[in-house]
């Protein structure tokens, strides 16, 4: 049994490596950040107590920088419906507006 224990800062500092490697090849690239999380996800199934301290779902992060965009994907997931809802409001706001 091991000691070791993964927390959110030694992730966050090996997510870096991964992603400076990923940033010297091209801006556009993600397949260091995306075998970091592979082998993480991996790691995870096969000796979960290192990861007793973190609530990671590594497979949605894969599927996110497997998509031709990270960053919409991620938008998509976690604001959409408070996009939505932010622009059906300035949109009844303008309405209101023009008819007062």
């Amino acid at each position: 049994m091991t000691s070791f224990r993964y927390d959110k800062e030694n992730l966050f500092k090996e997510f870096e490596i991964a992603k400076n490697k990923d940033l010297k090849v091209s801006k556009n690239t993600y397949s260091n950040r995306i075998q970091f999380l592979k082998e993480h996800r991996d790691l995870k199934k096969s000796k979960p107590a290192i990861y007793e301290f973190l609530d990671i779902n590594f497979d949605n992060l894969i599927l996110a920088y497997q998509d031709k965009s990270p960053r919409d994907y991620f938008y998509k997931k976690s604001i959409w419906y408070d996009i939505r809802w932010e622009k059906s409001r300035r949109r009844s706001w303008i309405l209101w507006f023009v008819r007062w």
